[in-house]
C-alpha cells in the first residue's frame, strides 16, 4: 500500500500497482472522502478489491460497435440495395478507407460526434501530395458519412445523426468548369483525325453527346441507317455493361456527317469502336488519341468530356430547346441543360423587350 500526504494540497491521497488474475498489472490511485489518513488506507483498500474483481457485464446492455466494423458491413449492402453504380460504390469505399477510418475507425459509433467529427474535417488530408482536401471533396465525405449515420440509426445502432461541422464550397461559375469547340473548331478537330476510324470516334462524341462509358458500348444494331436514329441503351463502366447514368437509354437524330462517316468503318464486330479482337476500346484511348489530335492540330487542350458539353452547347447556339437537348443528351434534371442556357440566341434581348409589351397607363382627360 502507498498511501502518502500531499503537502502541496494538504490532502491523503493513495496510488499502487495491482496485479490482476489475468497477468495484467494496473495503477489505482485516488483521494478519500474523509481527508484522513485511515480514510485513505479504506479508500485504496476498496479500490484494489474493484479492480481485482469487476462488475459482470450487463448483458442487457446493447453492445457499441466501432464505426470501422459497421462502415464495412454497410459497404456490403447500401450501395446494391441503393442500385450504386460501380463507380459510385468505389467512392463510397474510397472515403471510408481512405479518409474515415483513419481517423474514426477505432471509436464505437455513439462517440463519433462533437470533437472527434471537428478533428477529423480540420486534418482531412490527400494521401498523395499530404495538402489540405479541396472543400468540394470535404463536401462529398461530409454526405458519405451523414449516410452511413443515418443508416445506423436507420438499424437501431445509434440513438440519432450527430451534428456533422459545416463545409463551405466556394461557389464556381460554370464557364470555368467545362470548356467546349464551336462549330469551326469540332470541324478543325475533325481534320486532325488521324484516319477514319478515329474521325468517326469524334464525331460520334459530338454529334451523339455520348459520354464515353456509352460510346465504348454501342453497338451496330444500336445505328439505324435508313431511319437516320442512334439509340444508346447502355453503358460499360469497369468492365460491366449498365444502363446510361440516367437510368434509361435515350434515342439521337443522327446527323447525315455521322452516318457517312460511321459508312466507312463498318465491320463485322459488334461494338462499333472495339480492337480488331472485338473487345472494347481501353477507357483512356479515346482521351489518348484527342490529345494527340489537338497537338496535331496546334488547339487548346479539352478534355474528352468536353465534346459531351460541345454537343450541347452547339445545340443551344443554335435555339434548341433546352427540353429537347435534355431529351438527347440524357440529363436527368433540366436544371443540368441549363447551364447551356446562356447560349441560346438572343435570349437575353428577347426577354427584355417584353418590358415595351406592358400595357401603357392611361392618362385622365384634363
Amino acid at each position: 500500500m502507498a498511501v502518502y500526504f500531499d503537502e502541496i494540497w494538504k490532502q491523503w491521497r493513495y496510488r499502487t500497482i495491482v496485479h490482476l488474475p489475468s497477468g495484467k498489472k494496473v495503477r489505482v490511485s485516488g483521494t478519500p472522502d474523509v481527508n484522513t489518513k485511515v480514510q485513505a488506507q479504506e479508500a485504496e483498500r476498496d479500490h484494489i478489491i474493484r479492480a481485482r474483481n469487476p462488475p459482470p457485464e450487463d448483458l442487457t446492455k446493447p453492445k457499441v460497435i466501432s464505426f470501422s466494423s459497421y462502415a464495412k458491413e454497410w459497404l456490403k449492402v447500401y450501395p446494391a440495395a441503393n442500385g450504386n453504380r460501380p463507380t459510385v460504390k468505389a467512392e463510397k469505399e474510397r472515403i471510408v478507407e481512405h479518409h474515415l477510418d483513419p481517423v474514426i475507425g477505432s471509436l464505437p459509433l455513439d462517440e463519433v460526434k462533437g470533437a472527434a467529427l471537428t478533428n477529423l474535417f480540420a486534418g482531412l488530408k490527400n494521401q498523395k501530395d499530404d495538402k489540405a482536401v479541396a472543400p468540394q471533396t470535404k463536401r462529398n465525405i461530409k454526405m458519405g458519412l451523414r449516410r452511413i449515420l443515418a443508416s445506423a440509426v436507420e438499424d437501431g445502432k445509434l440513438a440519432a445523426v450527430p451534428l456533422l461541422p459545416k463545409v463551405k464550397v466556394p461557389k464556381i461559375s460554370d464557364s470555368k468548369k467545362w470548356d467546349w469547340l464551336r462549330t469551326e473548331e469540332s470541324a478543325t478537330l475533325l481534320a486532325a483525325a488521324a484516319d477514319d476510324f478515329e474521325r468517326a470516334l469524334f464525331m460520334f462524341a459530338i454529334h451523339t453527346g455520348a459520354r464515353l462509358g456509352e460510346l465504348l458500348a454501342i453497338r451496330w444494331r444500336d445505328v439505324d441507317f435508313k431511319h437516320m436514329n442512334v439509340t444508346i441503351p447502355r453503358a460499360l463502366v469497369r468492365g460491366d455493361y449498365l444502363p446510361p447514368k440516367s437510368g434509361h437509354g435515350r434515342e439521337v437524330p443522327m446527323t447525315a456527317g455521322l452516318a457517312a462517316a460511321l459508312k466507312k468503318i463498318k465491320h463485322d464486330r459488334e461494338l462499333i469502336f472495339s480492337d480488331k479482337d472485338g473487345t472494347p476500346l481501353p477507357y483512356d484511348n479515346p482521351s489518348y488519341r484527342l490529345d494527340k489530335a489537338l497537338t496535331r492540330a496546334e488547339f487548346r487542350h479539352v478534355r474528352w468530356h468536353d465534346l459531351r458539353h460541345t454537343f450541347c452547347s452547339q445545340l443551344a447556339s443554335a435555339g434548341v430547346p433546352l427540353r429537347q437537348i435534355q431529351e438527347w443528351a440524357g440529363h436527368s434534371s433540366i436544371t443540368v441543360t441549363e447551364r447551356y442556357s446562356h447560349l441560346v440566341p438572343g435570349a437575353g434581348k428577347a426577354l427584355i423587350k417584353a418590358l415595351d409589351a406592358g400595357v401603357q397607363p392611361r392618362l385622365k382627360a384634363v
